[in-house]
């Protein structure tokens, strides 16, 4: 019996520069990602100012727990979206690509948001923002990060993961200076 080689494209083992380079790309990726999760905040006063409440300041259109309806739709959009075409997309056609399409989708669904005329679209635009992080922000860092490091595989993936937390960071001080520099006010 003969014993075959087996040949792969995975990258070199160890800890090379290029290795912390990749490191360095997802930790950015979840950088951006924070956007959608955090970043859009800066406009959720405004968005409820609009659409769910009336000239006088009362609560419309369901209210504040009706906003929230947002982030409920987004999130299970996201969840869903991993968990039945994710994996098999990104088996398929790879990181790259499915990063790239992930985030188109996503841009689509913040374009939606910004010119949502009503609380049903501006739900719309979570569901299609939702499916674009699912197929790109959140499934591919970590997928690349595993596929890269065998050694202190799980210590670069939480510095990876934490892009997210440390854009969340960056956006809560980012938000108000910028709400200010366009002549909004944040809330009081």
């Amino acid at each position: 019996m003969e014993t075959t080689a087996e040949t792969t494209t995975r990258p070199p083992q160890g800890m090379t520069p290029r290795h912390w380079m990749v490191a360095a790309g997802g930790f950015m990726i979840m950088i951006a990602a924070s956007v959608v999760l955090s970043g859009l905040s800066l406009l959720h006063p405004f968005i409820v100012g609009d659409m769910f409440t009336d000239e006088t300041g009362n609560p419309a259109n369901g209210g504040q727990p009706a906003f929230l309806i947002y982030f409920t739709v987004l999130t299970i959009t996201i969840v869903v979206t991993m968990m039945f075409a994710a994996g098999p997309l990104i088996a398929k056609f790879g990181p790259r690509v499915m990063l790239g399409v992930g985030s188109c989708i996503m841009g689509l669904g913040v374009l939606l948001f910004s010119f949502a005329p009503n609380p049903f679209m501006f739900y719309v635009a979570g569901a299609v923002i939702g499916m674009g992080y699912g197929l790109s922000q959140a499934p591919i860092p970590p997928v690349i990060t595993t596929s890269w490091f065998e050694a202190k595989r799980g210590l670069v993936l939480g510095i990876v993961l934490s892009g997210s937390g440390v854009g969340g960071l960056l956006w809560s001080i980012l938000s108000p200076r910028m709400a200010e520099s366009l002549g909004w006010r944040p809330p009081s």
